[in-house]
């Protein structure tokens, strides 16, 4: 079996990571195209049965788009592979530059559905979606529109929520808290455009001023909305001893730090209503870091994490969530939380190897 993956995500995403890590649990051959922006790359998955290319690409649409498209093209058709394995909608375009005769091939990963939002994917979407493989994957079953318009076109849907592979985050046993500093951790990426980044910055530093924490800060800066005020404020932070700026990182590095965190905060500004299938909500649970969040719908039963995550106000300023943060440090029952944790992935599966068997059936 020999599949192209192809996606237009940083070369560390971790959806697609996992994707080909299990792949090659069955000695499948894996090409994985990567277009992204990024100058230092950091896909780290290590096998014989994978081989990397990327393609930098600084504006999504461009000349240098159709060249990067037509020569994936030409790759596709030298290496006559099994399948091609699309990650996110606005790869439908390169459907356009195939033959007839390989769409067919074609399946698509959603990823996190929270409605088709650009009118070209959603066009595409419509137009395309007949053409392709009869299966469709999605990180989440919680857009309806979606998933009707889908079984309307008699698509077979496998839903892979985003939980961490074992093998990256095995459960640590750290059950009991450092005595002196505490470490949190954000990981992500760092924009306020569908977070709350700035407020996160300055709970930080509250926290740093405390004498009780140590910072973890692990992410590409965006060059998008209020870029530069978050600019200004890390650069502040990076006069603490305590705060550490790591930038983005390769997979195993944030495995690594998630296993030495504490505590990981993930303040969204999306609408309170809205699941969202959130990486970094299973891999706190995994890696048995308190998880700290304005939001609490992640694509499971609620009453699964019932006070399993210390939740927090959209409207909260960073001083009332920082002294709250600090008030947890002193508290017994968050060893409980701990093991509750442990508790809640293992009695629900909440990781990506059960998934492994979707893959055979999928790509048979």
């Amino acid at each position: 079996m020999k599949i192209a993956i192809i996606s237009v995500h940083k070369s560390y995403d971790y959806r697609i990571i996992r994707h080909i890590k299990s792949m090659i649990q069955f000695n499948w051959e894996i090409h994985y195209y990567n277009i992204s922006n990024e100058e230092n790359l950091l896909f780290d998955v290590k096998s014989k049965n994978v081989k990397y290319f990327h393609y930098k690409l600084l504006k999504k649409f461009s000349i240098k788009t159709i060249k990067i498209f037509v020569d994936i093209r030409k790759k596709i058709l030298n290496h006559n592979y099994n399948y091609i394995f699309l990650q996110d909608l606005v790869l439908l375009n390169l459907v356009y530059f195939l033959p007839r005769r390989l769409t067919e091939k074609v399946v698509l990963d959603i990823h996190e559905v929270l409605g088709i939002e650009s009118m070209l994917n959603k066009v595409n979407f419509k137009i395309l979606i007949t053409k392709l493989n009869k299966s469709v994957v999605m990180a989440s079953n919680t857009d309806p529109d979606t998933l009707k318009f889908l079984e309307k076109k008699n698509k077979k849907i496998y839903i892979l929520n985003n939980y961490p592979l074992l093998e990256d985050l095995k459960i640590s046993k750290k059950l009991k808290f450092k005595k002196n500093l505490y470490v949190i951790s954000y990981i992500g990426m760092i924009t306020e455009e569908r977070r709350q980044m700035l407020k996160t910055l300055d709970i930080f530093r509250i926290l740093l001023e405390s004498g009780k924490f140590k910072v973890f800060l692990v992410g590409p800066i965006a060059n998008r909305y209020k870029n530069d005020e978050i600019k200004v404020k890390i650069s502040k932070l990076k006069k603490y001893k305590n705060f550490f700026y790591f930038g983005p990182q390769p997979r195993n590095k944030v495995n690594e730090i998630l296993l030495e965190s504490d505590f990981l905060i993930n303040l969204l500004d999306v609408p309170e209503h809205d699941d969202v299938s959130s990486n970094k909500f299973f891999e706190a649970i995994m890696s048995e870091n308190i998880y700290i969040s304005n939001h609490v719908k992640y694509g499971i039963d609620m009453s699964l994490t019932n006070d399993l995550v210390i939740k927090v106000f959209k409207e909260d300023n960073c001083n009332k969530i920082a002294q709250k943060i600090l008030s947890l440090v002193e508290n017994e029952n968050l060893n409980y939380i701990k093991k509750k944790y442990i508790d809640l992935v293992y009695s629900n599966k909440l990781y990506w190897d059960k998934f492994l068997k979707y893959y055979q059936i999928i790509f048979k």
